[in-house]
């Protein structure tokens, strides 16, 4: 059974393994990406994404917040999860929901299950 299909899109390699290992656990296809621009050529392979959990801080010149404007652009449905152990989410989309590192993954479980997300993301 497949809950979804997520993009994590995460530059430090076990916090994103981890992530997919659990989201997989889970029943969701899980797409991974290293940085911005992996995560939009991910997207231009598949623009139809259930959910992106970004980082902020990304190596190159596009950082998550730029990722989660763009998701908010071309897909205003995708349920967006912002996380940064160093930022707060005062330039988050206001749709969108920021976690601080660390996190916990059953969070980020039950946001996904959320029917009503965004909704839930503005609240916060």
């Amino acid at each position: 059974m497949c809950n979804g299909t997520v993009l994590i899109v995460e530059d430090e390699i076990l916090i994103r393994l981890m992530l997919a290992d659990v989201l997989t656990e889970e029943g969701y296809s899980v797409v991974e990406a290293g940085n911005v621009l992996e995560a939009v050529a991910a997207l231009g392979r598949n623009p139809a994404f259930d959910a992106v959990i970004t980082d902020i801080d990304m190596p190159g010149c596009l950082n998550g917040l730029d990722l989660a404007h763009m998701v908010r652009t071309v897909a205003p449905r995708t349920k967006v999860v912002v996380a940064s152990g160093g930022h707060g989410p005062e330039n988050c989309p206001v749709d969108c929901h920021f976690l601080q590192k660390p996190y916990s993954v059953n969070l980020i479980i039950s946001l996904l299950a959320e029917p009503t997300f965004n909704e839930v993301a503005q609240a916060f």
